[in-house]
């Protein structure tokens, strides 16, 4: 079994029995590939996928590293072939960078770093303050907060 792997993971990915090659997700496929039976996709756009899908003709297995799968299943693969979404693997760093956000926002890091690079002193930001402050958005302490994606 032959399974093409995007180079851009930076991980060594190995699968017992099978034959890995990378590939580069935007750019030709490597030589020899054709009779590759599974293809894992990450930031290939949608033009890339068409070729890879006319290129593949014996894929069983398509597995995306994305949540949609969309664009994999407009490009036209076999219909053998099984399409299968990365739906879950990004949650827990996306839950990270929402709070990240968040936090920089009620601490006006943005502001904090935008003093630094003038190389002034930001006592807009410092000192004495009210706690909590009604007409600032300064802490996450008693918040209630509701995070809606769409992806």
């Amino acid at each position: 079994m032959k399974v093409l792997v995007p180079d851009n993971l930076g991980s060594t990915v190995e699968v017992p029995g099978a034959e890995i090659v990378r590939y580069p997700p935007l750019g030709d496929l490597p030589p020899g590939a054709a009779d590759a039976t599974a293809l894992v996709v990450f930031e290939t756009p949608p033009h890339l996928l068409r070729r890879y899908a006319e290129a593949l003709p014996d894929l069983a297995f398509v597995q995306t590293l994305s949540a949609g799968t969309d664009a994999v299943l407009a490009a036209g693969f076999t219909p053998r072939a099984a399409i299968a979404s990365g739906r879950g693997l990004h949650d827990l760093p996306v839950a990270e960078h929402t709070l990240a956000l968040l936090l920089a926002a009620a601490r006006s890091l943005p502001a904090a770093g935008r003093a630094q690079r003038e190389h002034r002193w930001a006592g807009e930001l410092g000192g004495r303050q009210p706690f909590p402050d009604p007409g600032r958005f300064a802490t996450l302490i008693g918040a209630r907060i509701a995070i809606w994606g769409f992806g």
